[in-house]
Order: structure tokens, then sequence, then C-alpha cells
């Protein structure tokens, strides 16, 4: 796991396009059985009535994900003119999408046995360099990961999303950006050739000992 610097460089059409509704993008599957965006949802839902935001001003964007449960959640809500569904496209198109993004969208499994498990997603996340929400009910590898990397926030209630929401927009009001620079010095140990060089190493260590150990 992890990710490729080349994917993710610094063309100017891979930035975040100014002038847009602030964009929020999930992308891949989500399993709404074990990730819950309903505290997203309701946030939305709150800044709304309060006239914060109307539709237009803010777009949650799903890539790859089937609608069917979550238009329905959003439904019950209220809160559908809010959302986008963005068919499955191509690896280059996903990487472009996401570093056009005014933020991206992490919905951590709800399960403490999977508190080691760090979703591949968030690999890429890194590497597209734009900051992340990550919602779940507990804190674990994934939010240590973020905290490391200064990646984003994480988040477990519908109150803490409107105060991060609340403060992004209105930066993004005033600037036509959301400005975010994560520790790339941190992010550049879960890339793919870090990953390999430590691999390497450990390989080299195992077998320089199985050699010692035929000596004796």
């Amino acid at each position: 796991n992890g990710f490729d610097d080349g994917d993710f460089d610094r063309r100017t059409d891979y930035e975040p396009i100014s002038e847009a509704p602030f964009s929020i993008l999930y992308a891949g599957s989500l399993y709404p059985e074990y990730q819950n965006p309903l505290p997203l949802f309701w946030a939305i839902q709150r800044l709304d009535q309060n006239s914060f935001i109307k539709p237009g001003d803010l777009k949650i964007r799903f890539l790859g994900t089937s609608p069917d449960k979550i238009t329905k959640m959003a439904e019950e809500v209220g809160i559908t003119p809010y959302l986008e569904f963005i068919p499955v496209i191509s690896f280059d198109e996903s990487v472009a999408l996401q570093k056009q993004s005014t933020a991206l969208l992490l919905l951590k499994w709800n399960d403490e046995l999977e508190d080691g498990v760090c979703p591949v997603k968030l690999y890429e996340y890194l590497g597209a360099n734009r900051p992340v929400l990550s919602i779940g009910n507990y804190l674990d590898v994934t939010d240590d990961i973020m905290v490391s990397c200064q990646a984003g926030v994480s988040v477990q209630a519908a109150e803490e999303i409107i105060k991060i929401l609340r403060g992004w927009i209105t930066i993004y009001r005033q600037l036509g950006e959301l400005p975010w620079n994560n520790n790339y010095k941190a992010v550049q140990k879960y890339s793919r050739k870090a990953s390999a060089s430590e691999l390497s190493t450990l390989l080299n260590e195992c077998t320089e000992n199985i050699c010692l150990s035929y000596q004796q």
C-alpha cells in the first residue's frame, strides 16, 4: 500500500478549480453497513437551515459509489441537492478529480476490531495533498497518520463537522480556494518508493542473519 509521486504531479490542470462550488470528494465504494455518512449529512442540513449554505455553494461528490442507499439517507435528511454521483472513471481521471477537489472525504470503518487497519484510500489522499475530512466512531491508526502528516481533521459528530465546514467554507469564500500543505516529509514515508526501500532493508537484514546462522 502507498502512492506513487508520479501519479500526483504538480500539473496546473490538477489544481483546485476556482470559482466553483466548495467540493468534497469521496472516491471509491462505500459500504453503509460499516461506513456512516449521516453525521456529514446532518451537518449540511444544519448549515442549510441556518442559511450559511444553499444548493450550489457546496457539493458532496461520490465517485464510483452506488447511489441507492446513500440517496435514501440524503432524502431522509433533506439534503439531496447537495449530492452528486460520478460513475466509475479511469485512475488518471480519479487522480485529477481528487487534486481538483476542495477537500476529500474519508469514512472510516466503524468497528473497533478494525482499529489497526488503514484504508488504502488514505494513501491516495495523501498524494493528492488536499485536506481530508475523516469521519468515524473511533480514533485509530488512520488518525495517527493524519496527525503526523498534517493531512486534515478527524471528527465523529455532526457538531464537529459543522465547525470545520464553517471555517473551511469561510476561507474559501474569502480566497476562492482552501490553501493546504501537508507535512511533505511525513507523507513521503507512505510513498511506494519509501515502502519498497524499507522492505528491501528489512529483507537484507533477514538474509544477513540467515547467513550468519549458517556460518556459525
